[in-house]
C-alpha cells in the first residue's frame, strides 16, 4: 500500500511526463528535458505525431532551446516540421539568443577574443523607403516571400532592397538579423568577392553578425586539396583570396579597428580552408598527415597545419599520452610527397564544433596568445613551433568528441618544468571535458600558476 502511494505521488519526468502532457503549452514545457534524457524514445514519439503544426511547435521549441537535440531525427518528420529542423540543424545560430558582438579592442595576448569574430565597422545596410512599400505590396504577411525578395536582393546585390525587405515584416531583431543573413549569403553565391562589400553591409546590420561573416566567408573561399596530395597552385588560389578578404574588409583607409577585423577574418579563412584539407571539419575519413603545406602557406597558417595534423593523429589514437601524440604528429609532418595536379577538390565547409575549448578568458588569460582552433573555437598557441605542436595536441584531444583520459593533462599540471602556456592548455582541456578530475586535483596541488589556479577554480565554465 505505502509503495503505491508513493509510486501516486511521484509526478513523471523525461518521456513518460511528455506523454503524461494533455495539452500543446505541457508539451512545450516538457519536450526538451524528454530529448535531453532520452533522445531516441522522444524522437520516435514525435515522429509518430500526426498533427503537422505539432510537430512544428515542438521543433521550433527543441531548436530554440538546443538545436543539436534535433539532430538525427529530422527525416522521420512530416514534411512541414522536416523543413523546421532541418532548417535549425543547417543554421544552428538560430537557436540560442544571438552571441553578444566581440569587442573592436586588440586583445594583449593576440589573437580572437573569444568566439565570434570582430564586426568590423562598417556601415550598416539602409533600407530604400519606396522599396519598402514595393515589398509590402508583393509579399503582405508572407514571410516566404520576404526571405525570397531579399535573397532576390542580395544577388543583384542591391543591399537598400534587401534591407526593406527584410524591414519590411520582422520586427523581431533575431528574425530579421536571419533574413539579413540569406540575403548576404546570396550575395556571395551570386557575385564571389564583388558580393562581399554588399555583404559586409548586411552582416553588420544582422543579430547574427559574427556567424553572418563566417559563413560568406565559407561560401567565398576556394576549394582545398586533401592535405596528403597538395596542389601549390590552390595553395596560391587561397593566399590570393585570403588577401583580398583582408584588403576588403580592411577598407582603403588604415583603422586599428578595422586591421584587426580584416587580419582575424583573413586568419580563420586560413583556418577554415586547412582544416577542410585535412578532413576534419566533417565527420567523414580524414587524410593521412603530411607536411607538404608547411612548405606553401603563409608562417602565420602554419599553427593551423599543426593543429588540423594532430586532430587527425589524435581521431586515430585517442587515449594515447601527449607527448606520444606530439612525436607521432612531428614524424607525420616531416614527411613530403609529390604534388598532386590532378588532386580532387574539396569543399570548404563550416566545421561543426561540439563544444567550446576556451570560450573567454578569465581574468589574467588575455595575455596568453590565442588562435583559431576548429573554425570559431580557441585555443592558445605560440610562436615556438615545438610548443605549439604541443599546444596543438592538447588542444586536439580537447576537441575530439571522445573525451580524453584525464591521466595524461594530469601529468602535464604536475611537471612544472613544461611551459606555463601548455600547463594552461592542459587545465583547459580537464576544466572543458575532465572538470571534477581538474577540481579534484586543485584539491591536494600547488598549481604553481595564476593560470592554471583560475580554470581549476571554475572547472567546467567554459
Amino acid at each position: 500500500m505505502l509503495l503505491a502511494l508513493l509510486l501516486a505521488c511521484t509526478s513523471p519526468t523525461g518521456l513518460d511526463a511528455l506523454r503524461a502532457c494533455a495539452d500543446l503549452d505541457c508539451q512545450q514545457a516538457t519536450v526538451a528535458t524528454a530529448m535531453g534524457l532520452d533522445p531516441r524514445g522522444t524522437g520516435i514519439w514525435l515522429s509518430e505525431q500526426h498533427d503537422p503544426l505539432l510537430q512544428v511547435a515542438l521543433v521550433t521549441t527543441l531548436g530554440g532551446h538546443n538545436p543539436a537535440l534535433l539532430a538525427g531525427i529530422c527525416p522521420r518528420l512530416l514534411p512541414p516540421a522536416r523543413q523546421r529542423c532541418d532548417r535549425f540543424v543547417e543554421r544552428p545560430h538560430l537557436g540560442p539568443p544571438p552571441k553578444p558582438r566581440p569587442s573592436s579592442d586588440e586583445r594583449p595576448g593576440g589573437g580572437p577574443l573569444g568566439t565570434a569574430m570582430r564586426v568590423p565597422d562598417w556601415p550598416q545596410a539602409q533600407a530604400d523607403p519606396q522599396a519598402k512599400n514595393q515589398v509590402s505590396q508583393r509579399c503582405g504577411l508572407d514571410p516566404a516571400c520576404v526571405d525570397q525578395a531579399a535573397r532576390d536582393a542580395g544577388s543583384a546585390l542591391r543591399a537598400d532592397l534587401a534591407e526593406a525587405a527584410c524591414l519590411n515584416l520582422y520586427k523581431d531583431p533575431a528574425r530579421a538579423g536571419e533574413c539579413r543573413f540569406q540575403a548576404a549569403e546570396s550575395a556571395v553565391s551570386a557575385a564571389g568577392f564583388d558580393g562581399l562589400p554588399v555583404a559586409l553591409k548586411l552582416c553588420v546590420a544582422s543579430a547574427f553578425a559574427s556567424d553572418c561573416l563566417s559563413h560568406t566567408l565559407v561560401l567565398i573561399l576556394p576549394t582545398a586539396t586533401p592535405a596528403n596530395q597538395v596542389n601549390p597552385a590552390a595553395v596560391q588560389v587561397m593566399a590570393a583570396a585570403a588577401d583580398q578578404i583582408a584588403s576588403i574588409i580592411g577598407g582603403p583607409e588604415p583603422r586599428t579597428a578595422l586591421s584587426l577585423a580584416a587580419s582575424e577574418a583573413s586568419d580563420l579563412a586560413w583556418n577554415l580552408w586547412i582544416c577542410s584539407a585535412f578532413g576534419i571539419s566533417s565527420p567523414g575519413p580524414a587524410a593521412s598527415v603530411r607536411g607538404d603545406l608547411l612548405d606553401l602557406v603563409p608562417p602565420t597558417a602554419a599553427r593551423h597545419v599543426r593543429f588540423a595534423a594532430a586532430s587527425v593523429m589524435v581521431r586515430s589514437r585517442p587515449r594515447a599520452t601527449v607527448d606520444a601524440l606530439v612525436v607521432a604528429t612531428r614524424q607525420a609532418l616531416s614527411r613530403r610527397g609529390a604534388p598532386g595536379p590532378n588532386a580532387p577538390r574539396v569543399p570548404v565547409v563550416a566545421p561543426r564544433i561540439g563544444g567550446h575549448l576556451w570560450a573567454a578568458d578569465f581574468p589574467g588569460e588575455e595575455r596568453v596568445p590565442a588562435t583559431w582552433a576548429l573554425g570559431m573555437t580557441r585555443r592558445p598557441t605560440s610562436e615556438d613551433p615545438d610548443v605549439d605542436l604541443q599546444l596543438a595536441v592538447i588542444s586536439a584531444l580537447a576537441s575530439n568528441p571522445v573525451p580524453p583520459p584525464a591521466a595524461p593533462l594530469l601529468a602535464l599540471l604536475d611537471d612544472q618544468r613544461r611551459p606555463e602556456t601548455v600547463r594552461f592548455a592542459a587545465a583547459l582541456a580537464l576544466s572543458a571535458r575532465q572538470p571534477d578530475a581538474l577540481r579534484d586535483w586543485a584539491a591536494h596541488h600547488d598549481p604553481g600558476s595564476a593560470l592554471v589556479a583560475g580554470r581549476a577554480v571554475l572547472a567546467g565554465s567554459p
